[in-house]
């Protein structure tokens, strides 16, 4: 895991926030390009959100994503890319997913790394 912490660009932010993703492209598994589904954060940073889910998503799936952030009572809807996908429990198919975020036309891109800027993290953190 240690390479994955060196090659961070912003600090994480432990949270559990609940979200749906949808699949939009996934050139390995195209069967599963629209599904949508229902999972939660484990950590948020600016450029990238670490999702636990119960089902294995291709490296290089582009995705939307709906969060629904407690703390500040809003939703964000955001694009992103998978980076990475770990089981993390085989027993019960539970897997990790690493999502790089990125800006585009009608996502809430911008508000959302607005969240991380003068922001008293603990405050954040903290639910």
């Amino acid at each position: 895991m240690a390479k994955l912490n060196e090659r961070r660009r912003h600090v994480r932010l432990l949270r559990d926030d609940k979200l749906f993703i949808q699949i939009l492209a996934a050139s390995e598994t195209p069967d599963i390009v629209g599904d949508t589904f229902y999972c939660a954060t484990v950590d948020v940073a600016e450029s990238g959100i670490r999702l636990e889910v119960s089902r294995e998503v291709a490296v290089n799936s582009e995705i939307d994503l709906w969060i629904d952030v407690k703390v500040c009572a809003r939703k964000y809807f955001l694009r992103g890319q998978v980076k990475w996908c770990y089981v993390l429990d085989a027993s019960t198919d539970i897997y990790q997913l690493g999502i790089e975020l990125y800006d585009q036309n009608g996502t809430d891109f911008e508000e959302w790394q607005m969240l991380f800027i003068g922001m008293n993290k603990t405050e954040y953190i903290d639910t």
